[in-house]
């Protein structure tokens, strides 16, 4: 199961810049990581394991790339995010 979610994502990943909020219906953060891709911060809602199934599937699904403090970091899928500034 997942982990409690402990305060303020931007404490528990520090490395990560240019803050957006994107969630709609819960926290979920489009940042900058420090070699310049963008990656996505939610909370750990326990989807992991099946995230990591997805990928080795035809169907479009990010990939985790850290589970940290109760939040998952995700790669960002190609083309524009849904929000993203016009």
């Amino acid at each position: 199961m997942s982990e409690v979610i402990h305060g303020d994502p931007r404490q528990v990943w520090p490395e990560a810049a240019k803050w957006h909020p994107t969630g709609m219906a819960e926290a979920v953060y489009r940042v900058q990581l420090t070699d310049g891709t963008n990656a996505y911060i939610r909370p750990d809602d326990g989807s992991a394991h099946l995230l990591a199934r997805l990928t080795r599937t035809v169907i479009p699904a990010p990939k985790v790339l850290a589970i940290r403090g109760g939040w998952l970091m995700l790669s960002s899928l190609p083309g524009k995010p849904l929000h993203a500034p016009v």
